[in-house]
């Protein structure tokens, strides 16, 4: 029996600064200088501090080198939950079993066997300032923080008559705020077979996230935007599945392969206050839609405007112009969330020479693009060469008769009006600019070359191996996806994807390199 205890103690502590002077005029045009600026200046200055103070232990138990129990336990203390509501407590347990050895069963056919189960609890804190409305210097560059004249709309600058004032910030102080906890279970095979030229891992998991902190939307007439409220628990279960193997191995060559596939399963269970969906994205992420956690559904719903449609699908148009109808109440697409995602390596080496690529893939899943409807509003987009460009009849169409039922359309429209010049224009429909978010990449092309021993021998280096390389060289996207690299997000990493508005494509990169082992 091994043993080893580790007990520590950690202080994270943070503190953001930043200071901004802005200038909507220069006097000598491209001198970038505060001392040549017309007029004054405005400045804003923020301050942001964060403190995480935790103490932790980890206790690493092994029998035989067979049998192996790891057990954590931390508690932590953090400045952005209440104070009387600010520690959380968090511990895990991981058992695992090589069972092959515990039965000697190793073989030429099966080579290695192990399981492992695994539980963990992990607490996570609020972001800054969540507990406490805070104060900021009203500024006119700044829409969240003006402040007007109250008579006819003139934003009030401040210093106002040299001196200076605060207002409240938009988001309201939550005092009742409680940790968020992930409660994961998780059980793990890893076979190897024919002296490990064949592996196989699997992996299912089943994880609970309960009292989700995040922010939700409030009336204006309340003074603020949004309060961050324990919203939101739901749960993800699902497999990740791993092969891999040598097809061919010999004194020159060798083939390494390997494959993987990931498959989540995401249900919303619970939302604030018995609500059936909240704002993911605040409200303000793009119009005519938003980004939401709904019940019963996968994280991150896309609700959007629709064109109204009968109970068999069919687009339902204004009896007297032929344009579609747009339904008065959004609907939910679906979510910017994958069906799953998969990978493939293949490494080709042969004597000094190595050759290796990547493909990954993301199947399912929306993102609403911006760029189609620009593309479309601006007529580059190729969906609106239909008909040449002449009248036609809005495709799979529908008029609702005055006793409620349904009889074909036969009336034209002008192209134009319909994809961009109107109210209900495609261009303006948001549920109209959604596109398969799947696709294919070629994620990496390696070639390396390790020089002879013989050519180095007489400098200080072990290896020297000269490698070129190229990421994203190419990728495949759905039939729809004329427009965009699926993986951009126009609001970064965060809770808010399936959006873009204009993003840049991913970078194509080709170098080289060479390293040097001593």
């Amino acid at each position: 029996m091994k043993a080893s205890v580790l007990i520590g103690q950690n202080v994270n502590d943070r503190k953001n600064t930043a200071q901004v002077a802005t200038a909507n005029q220069l006097v000598i045009p491209g001198f970038y200088n505060l001392s040549n600026v017309n007029g004054v200046p405005t400045n804003s200055n923020a301050l942001a501090i964060r403190r995480l103070w935790g103490i932790y232990a980890d206790v690493n138990l092994a029998y035989k080198n067979y049998l192996f129990l790891e057990l954590t336990a931390r508690n932590d203390h953090s400045s952005t939950l209440p104070l009387d509501n600010n520690s959380y407590f968090y511990p895990s347990a991981n058992l695992s079993f090589v069972f092959t050895d515990a039965f000697k069963l190793s073989n030429k056919y099966l080579t290695f066997g192990k399981f492992a189960l695994n539980y963990a609890r992990v607490g996570k804190d609020a972001p800054p300032y969540s507990v406490k409305e805070i104060y900021a210097s009203p500024s006119t560059s700044n829409q969240a923080y003006t402040i007007t004249d109250g008579h006819q709309n003139v934003q009030i600058e401040f210093p106002y008559n040299g001196v200076a004032g605060f207002t409240k910030g938009n988001v309201l102080g939550n005092p009742n705020l409680t940790p968020e906890f992930t409660t994961a279970m998780e059980f793990a095979l890893d076979l190897g077979f024919l002296e490990d030229r064949i592996g196989v891992s699997f992996n299912y998991f089943n994880n609970k996230s309960e009292d989700q902190i995040i922010p939700i939307q409030l009336p204006a007439s309340t003074g603020f935007r949004a309060q961050f409220v324990n919203a939101a628990t739901m749960t993800n279960k699902g497999i990740e599945l791993l092969l891999r193997g040598v097809p061919v191995l010999n004194k020159n060559f060798k083939w390494e392969m390997s494959l993987n596939y990931s498959k989540v399963d995401n249900n919303v269970e619970k939302l604030y206050g018995g609500l059936n969906q909240v704002s993911i994205g605040n409200g303000t992420t793009f119009v005519g839609g938003d980004i939401v956690a709904a019940i019963g559904k996968p994280w991150g719903q896309l609700l959007v405007t629709q064109f109204l449609r009968d109970p068999e699908g069919h687009v339902v148009v204004d009896p007297n112009t032929g344009y579609p109808l747009t339904d008065p109440n959004d609907q939910l697409a679906g979510s910017v969330l994958p069906d799953y995602t998969a990978g493939m390596t293949n490494t080709f080496s042969y004597k000094s020479f190595s050759l290796s690529f990547t493909f990954d893939t993301k199947q399912g899943g929306l993102i609403y693009s911006r760029t189609k409807s620009t593309m479309t509003f601006s007529g580059t987009d190729p969906i609106t060469i239909y008909n040449n460009r002449e009248p036609f009849v809005v495709p799979n169409s529908v008029i609702q008769n005055p006793d409620g039922s349904y009889s074909a359309n036969n009336i034209q429209v002008d192209p134009f009006t319909y994809w961009a010049n109107s109210g209900n224009a495609v261009t303006n429909v948001a549920g109209e600019n959604l596109i398969d978010a799947s696709y294919i990449k070629l994620r990496e092309l390696n070639l390396s070359y390790v020089l002879p021993k013989k050519w180095i021998s007489k400098t200080p280096f072990g290896d020297v191996t000269v490698s070129v390389y190229g990421r994203n060289l190419w990728i495949k996207t759905a039939k729809d996806n004329h427009y965009l690299d699926p993986e951009v997000s126009s609001f970064g990493t965060g809770n808010v994807q399936g959006y873009d508005y204009g993003a840049l494509p991913s970078v194509k990169s080709i170098g080289g390199m060479v390293r040097f082992t001593f």
